[in-house]
């Protein structure tokens, strides 16, 4: 899993290079569609549109596994920006 994460950031540059933001940095990057996930309580949705330029069908909110929760802790979710369909090119 190190690994993976490793080469996330320094190898494909999936992760990008800006790390460490604070969360209305992440909303503001979210909203504008430069961020495809973060982790996310299902209440940053309506601030993502409200607030930061978001559109509710471009948001979704996905569950994150977790390893061996108890049942009664608290679910993360995943904001994620829905991926636009390809549009072809004339040749």
């Amino acid at each position: 899993m190190l690994q993976n994460l490793h080469d996330m950031r320094w190898t494909d540059n999936s992760m990008g290079s800006k790390q460490l933001l604070v969360i209305n940095d992440v909303q503001q990057l979210m909203g504008s569609g430069k961020l495809g996930m973060y982790l996310s309580a299902p209440d940053n949705i309506p601030i993502l549109v409200k607030e930061k330029g978001g559109t509710y069908t471009d948001l979704a909110l996905a569950p994150c596994p977790a390893a061996r929760a108890p049942s009664s802790a608290a679910t993360a979710t995943c904001s994620t920006r829905r991926p636009r369909p390809r549009r072809s090119r004339p040749d």
